[in-house]
This record gives C-alpha cells, sequence and structure tokens, in this order.
C-alpha cells in the first residue's frame, strides 16, 4: 500500500467532507462587486444583488399624469439586505417613454423584506417617492408601485425584476 504523506491524506479528507454540506450552504448565490470584481456568497432567500427589469404604468384616470398610459421603462435595484431591512438603489432607463419626471435614479430610503413580501419606497432627487411592494420568489419579484409628489398620487403600475446577479 502506498504510503502518502500529510499533504494527501489531507486532499482526501477535504474531498470527502465538501460531500457533507447542508442543504442552506449548496443553496447560496454567488453575488459579484462590479468595482472590485470580488464575489461573496449570499444565502438563498436574500435579496442582496442587483436586479433588472421593467415598469409599466396603468391607464389610471385619477393619477397627475394621464399621459403615461401604458409608459414602459427599463428598472435595475441594487438591494443590501441585512436581516429584514433593505438599502439600495434604484435605476431607471428608457423604454418606450423617458422616466417619470426624468428621475433616473433613486435611493431606497425604506425596505423591508419578510416572508417573502418587499416593501420599498423611493426617494427620487426632485423629492417625489414611490412606493414598490410585491412578492419575491426564486429569482424573480414583481408586484405594483404608486409614486408621489406631496401627496398627490402622480403614477401608478406593475413591475417585475428578475435576478441579475
Amino acid at each position: 500500500m502506498p504510503r502518502r504523506g500529510i499533504c494527501g491524506t489531507f486532499a482526501i479528507l477535504l474531498i470527502a467532507h465538501a460531500g457533507c454540506f447542508s442543504k442552506a450552504s449548496r443553496e447560496t448565490l454567488m453575488v459579484g462587486h462590479e468595482a472590485t470584481g470580488v464575489k461573496e456568497q449570499v444565502p438563498s432567500g436574500s435579496l442582496s444583488g442587483r436586479w433588472e427589469g421593467t415598469s409599466v404604468a396603468t391607464c389610471e384616470i385619477f393619477t397627475i399624469q394621464t399621459n403615461r398610459c401604458n409608459a414602459t421603462q427599463a428598472i435595475q435595484m441594487t438591494f443590501i439586505q441585512q436581516g429584514s431591512k433593505i438599502e439600495g438603489h434604484y435605476r431607471c432607463s428608457y423604454g418606450n417613454e423617458n422616466c417619470l419626471d426624468l428621475n433616473e435614479t433613486g435611493k431606497i430610503a425604506f425596505g423591508s423584506f419578510d416572508a417573502g413580501l418587499l416593501s420599498l419606497r423611493i426617494a427620487m432627487p426632485d423629492g417625489s417617492s414611490c412606493l414598490f411592494n410585491g412578492t419575491q420568489q426564486k429569482s424573480e419579484a414583481r408586484g405594483g408601485y404608486a409614486c408621489y409628489q406631496g401627496g398627490a398620487l402622480l403614477e401608478q403600475g406593475r413591475w417585475r425584476l428578475h435576478r441579475s446577479y
């Protein structure tokens, strides 16, 4: 029988141990940071990372912006989750119309995620804010939104996101 050194024995033990990880540790996602190129593991069920998708304005007659019926935008949200608290940023870009009041960026002023339910208040540069509420399952999230300025409803609609990393 061949004699193994300490390195060979350690390698065999490491390989044997790799099959013993729990289901929770196998269900992690790799999240990359663009600026640094560093990747970290994020537990499954966490929203942390970048999500991309669309928002579509509904055709409600009681909103201030009645000319935005079916306005579609490409949206992106970057979430940083700590427990049930969500922080992060919002980006909007042209779809078939400009972003509402040309607000292309925003900051998550309040965010929570509990039992698959997502609730966000996004503060826009012009002082308006948008409330995004919805659900998340696996790598998709969707729901409704409403944007306000000084208490007046500017626009409402639906949104859908998928995890991009």
